[in-house]
């Protein structure tokens, strides 16, 4: 029958909703998982004050680092770092300070080894984040060391942590690796089996919130329910007119004045024992044995000798519920040792006890509060009582610890005037009854750890993460994000200004919008987004900041629905609301976007001064660091990004995506001359993060009105970027304008076959398919339909048929000087169409090519570098496009054309350019031809190899 409270294993399901019929729409039970997150720049600590309170290895490894770090360790502090004192001289070094509050509070927790350091530990924590909440200008971070971490090393990690641009308040660290702590949405199925009769233990459990879960255990059958608390219920109803009479006479015997604040007072423990008599009434009628117990929590001996009593009495023990809690709200100067003990006695002292008296199949759930996992001001003591049970429960297995929003009409939030205080905050009150019932649901269901429970929280919660996010507001499975800009606060933003105003870079407002999703599901992988729109410009002027507000919510195909709106206040008074920026932000899996076929653009190199002149971008922006070729239908440019100027820690990568902006920018000023901004995109898939500083290659390609863009590092592919649009701004000025080359820019186009073959005239596909194998016949087809799509966006509306010499090479009637060529593999073909220049494709298989191979066909030189399959068959694809572009194929031997080493090792993982040497009749050919130098480019893609060679005719 234990057993029936089982422990589950929870899978995270893309939307959650709310378990419980009555649970306002927006509360959803949350759990707190760890995410890698950057570690940001340290701040000088020289000069600085900081204590480190506590002993022990790490203490002293770290005094040792404060004093390397040129900080001083007396006087009043800047810095505390609570390395393990007890939660009570925390607290009272705490209320020393007050006066002049420290900027930072950091408490360290080791490994824990039992669950009484679990507890203490936990404690401090709860402390730290309370004080973090109460002084203002004070940063508390609750750091928790990886088990096994050597003092010293530690220690470095503790100091980095005071990196005040960080606002992350509780994080793991470790050798290596660095978590924040974030919350999750997570489903709890509602119903589960339920113990046919279960023994069940509240503390507190006569009134009040857990008075409420003990009548909801009732609800499901037939329950012993053992009640703990420090009053007894009633023997009979109250009957407050006659007690009033009564007490009027007993208090006013001596011949005192009897006020009617002393009849409250007395009538106040009897109006709680008669709460709780009204509570076990109800039980009783709904079914339950109830025994009621008066036990004061705070006394750990009494608490022990309780169960040890009841164990002896009944079989088993399944359930506990430790609900039982005292909250006294003051600030740190009006708290002294006695409230602290009261409030943290009850329920920490008596919740171990209680653990520790318990046998390892019994289920624990300690009712918690966000005050304990946010912290509160005015309730340091709450806030540590809360934790500590918290950090209990992740450790002891079959726990729960619940940290619960405030509780309408039940418990501490309705105390003077507790409520009102806490939905003006935005605060959202949880109904008693579907509160219960879903603790009931979690509870059959074995849920285990921590978790929240919550709708709006108002101002409760953690700061957001994002270097560029004010604020993160968790509603329901939506997330809004908020912040404040202005060119005062964010000076990066100068570097993007149009006509001398700044405005916001798109990629950051996507950026933004991604952070908002990975808000909303912090276990979640940004992988890319889909309909991006970037309808108006948001605009920073000097001394005019605007509230910027970020809104995340999945959709029904399991992508983030984000938008990004801007409020600003108008010189009449009203206030402009604008939406700038929309996206579909996928936080799961994107079908991986095939790469764009190795292109080839005739070289026509701009400098990123010739780029920058024309371009708004200030030095920050300025990722472009060269145009290495340029044509009608694209171009081939090199980037270099470092984010760290504007922010760290960002998600997406957003001056890689930047970077591909201002590359098709170019394109369309030099082709077009015209200026024009970001409109648009289908789609965008981050593959892996660039390596900040390392060259990056960007391949452009113009389709019908839109671009598709590739940028890849040296370890292979980074991002993808599909129809991206945009919108014309103007003309440049005559002088800014890029002067053409000599015969206009040059045209080329490369096309992949598609299956339809019916685009074919029938009379082509006859002549195609009339022999050879089926393989062939596909080969033919394929070749064909890629050469026709090439030349076609080489010449739109052009007529022209593409045929074949005896030869087999492919001829382009109807067209002047245009050239095409055309490779296959496997029934699938790449065709290259160039206008005014010869050109050669060639695609291979990477397959074995064994040394004879190489002995036949390569050169010594060739031979010494070229040792792998994929460096053989990259060479061999070089020598046959580049026989292509010389008019003969086979027909001159592959010998006369030598690749030369390229450069470094990896050199394929990114389509770049390599060198050829010609001999014999190659040679002869070529300079037939006119001998204009040899353009090749050779990539590495999905397995095969392509290699393009372009030449001027």
């Amino acid at each position: 029958m234990i057993d029936n409270f089982r422990t589950a294993t929870w899978t995270c399901e893309r939307e959650a909703r709310p378990v419980c019929s009555g649970l306002p729409a927006d509360f959803r039970v949350r759990r707190v998982v760890r995410v890698s997150h950057v570690q940001l720049p340290v701040s000088t600590l020289r000069g600085r004050i900081v204590w480190v309170l506590g002993g022990g290895d790490l203490a002293t490894a770290l005094r040792d680092e404060v004093d390397r770090a040129g900080a001083r360790m007396e006087g009043k502090p800047d810095i505390v770092i609570d390395c393990g004192i007890p939660v009570l001289e925390a607290f009272l070094q705490a209320k020393r300070l007050d006066s002049e509050r420290p900027r930072q509070w950091l408490c360290v927790l080791p490994a824990p080894v039992d669950l009484r350091d679990t507890r203490d530990g936990g404690a401090r924590a709860g402390l730290a984040k309370a004080l973090g909440r109460e002084w203002a200008g004070c940063r508390a971070r609750v750091v928790n060391l990886h088990a096994g971490w050597r003092a010293a090393d530690a220690a470095r990690g503790i100091i980095d942590e005071l990196g005040e641009a960080d606002r992350a308040v509780e994080v793991w660290i470790g050798p290596g690796e660095r978590e924040v702590a974030a919350l999750a949405v997570e489903t709890v199925p509602a119903g589960g089996h339920w113990p046919a009769h279960p023994i069940a233990l509240f503390t507190g459990g006569t009134r009040g919130i857990t008075a409420e879960v003990a009548k909801a255990i009732a609800e499901r059958g037939p329950a012993t329910l053992l009640l703990v608390a420090r009053t007894a219920p009633g023997l009979t109803p109250l009957d407050e007119d006659a007690e009033r009479i009564r007490l009027k006479t007993l208090l006013g015997r001596d011949g005192r004045r009897v006020t009617p604040k002393m009849i409250e007072d007395a009538l106040r423990p009897l109006r709680t024992a008669e709460e709780a008599r009204q509570n076990v009434e109800a039980m009783r009628q709904l079914g339950a044995e109830v025994e009621a117990y008066a036990v004061d929590l705070a006394d750990a001996a009494a608490v022990r000798a309780l169960v040890d009593d009841l164990k002896s009495r009944h079989a088993r023990i399944d359930l506990v519920v430790h609900g039982a809690g005292v909250e006294e709200s003051r600030l740190l100067p009006d708290k002294d040792e006695a409230a602290f003990n009261r409030v943290y006695g009850g329920k920490a002292e008596g919740g171990l006890a209680l653990v520790e008296s318990l046998d390892p199949a019994t289920f624990f759930v300690s009712m918690g509060s966000i005050a304990g996992r946010f912290g509160n001001a005015g309730q340091v003591d709450y806030s540590a009582a809360n934790e500590a049970m918290s950090q209990v429960c992740q450790l002891r297995p079959r726990s729960l610890h619940v940290s619960w929003t405030a509780w309408g009409g039940v418990g501490m939030a309705v105390r003077g005037g507790m409520e009102t205080l806490l939905t003006s905050r935005g605060v959202e009150l949880l109904p008693p009854g579907p509160g219960a019932r879903l603790l009931c649901d979690m509870i059959s269901h074995g849920t285990s750890g921590e978790v929240v429970v919550a709708g709006r929280l108002g101002d409760f919660q953690s700061p957001a993460l994002h270097g560029l996010l004010d604020s993160v507001e968790l509603v329901g499975d939506r997330a809004v994000a908020r912040r404040k800009m202005s060119v005062a606060t964010d000076e990066w933003i100068v570097d993007h200004a149009i006509d001398n105003v700044a405005v916001l870079p798109g990629v950051i407002g996507l950026e933004l919008m991604i952070a908002t999703a990975l808000a909303a599901n912090p276990r979640g992988r940004y992988a890319g987004c889909e309909d991006v729109t970037f309808s108006a410009p948001l605009k920073l002027h000097r001394d005019d900041p605007v509230d910027i507000e970020v809104r995340a919510e999945p959709d029904e195909d399991g992508a983030y629905a984000c938008s990004l709106r801007s409020a600003r206040t108008l010189k009449n008074g009203r206030i402009q609301v604008t939406e700038h920026f929309a996206a579909r932000v996928q936080l799961g899996e994107m079908p991986l976007l095939p790469s764009l076929p190795s292109s080839f653009f005739p070289e026509e190199r701009l400098s990123q001064k010739d780029i920058y002149r024309r371009f708004f971008h200030g030095p920050r922006f300025q990722v472009l660091r060269s145009a290495e070729a340029l044509a009608v239908q694209g171009l081939l440019a090199e980037a270099v990004v470092e984010h760290a100027p504007i922010a760290e820690g960002l998600v997406s990568d957003p001056l890689v995506l930047e970077a591909a902006f201002q590359a098709a920018g170019l394109h369309r000023m030099a082709i077009e001359g015209v200026m024009a901004l970001p409109s648009a995109i289908d789609a965008v898939e981050l593959v892996r993060p660039a390596v900040e500083g390392d060259p990056l290659n960007i391949v452009v390609v113009h389709r019908g009105g839109a671009y598709d863009i590739d940028v890849d590092g040296a370890e292979g592919r980074v991002m993808r970027v599909r129809g991206f649009r945009m919108v014309e701004k103007g003309p440049l000025d005559p002088g800014s304008r890029f002067p053409p080359p000599e015969g206009g820019w040059p045209s080329a186009a490369m096309a992949v076959s598609s299956e339809a073959s019916s685009k074919l005239p029938p009379g082509e596909l006859a002549s195609l398919t009339a022999r050879g194998t089926d393989r062939r016949k596909a080969d033919r087809v394929a070749g064909q339909l890629a050469a026709n799509e090439a030349v076609a966006a080489l010449l739109p509306g052009a007529r022209f048929t593409v045929a074949r010499r005896d030869s087999g090479q492919p001829v382009v009637e109807g067209a002047v000087a245009v050239e095409v060529s055309i490779t296959h593999v496997d029934g699938e073909a790449l065709a290259l169409a160039v206008r005014g220049a010869h050109a050669g494709i060639d695609m291979e298989k990477v397959e074995p090519r064994a040394d004879v191979f190489a002995d036949e066909w390569f050169s010594a030189g060739e031979r010494e570098w070229a040792t792998t399959d994929t460096d053989r068959t990259a060479a061999w694809a070089v020598k046959e496009a580049v026989l292509k572009a010389l008019g003969m194929g086979m027909a001159l031997s592959p010998r006369e054309v030598e690749v030369l080493a390229p450069r470094g090792p990896g050199w394929l993982r990114a389509e770049g350019s390599v060198t050829v040497r010609l001999r014999g009749e190659a040679a002869a050919r070529h300079a037939e031809l006119g001998g204009a130098p040899l353009r090749v480019r050779v990539g590495h893609f999905d397995g095969r190899v392509v290699a393009t060679v372009v030449f001027a005719a």
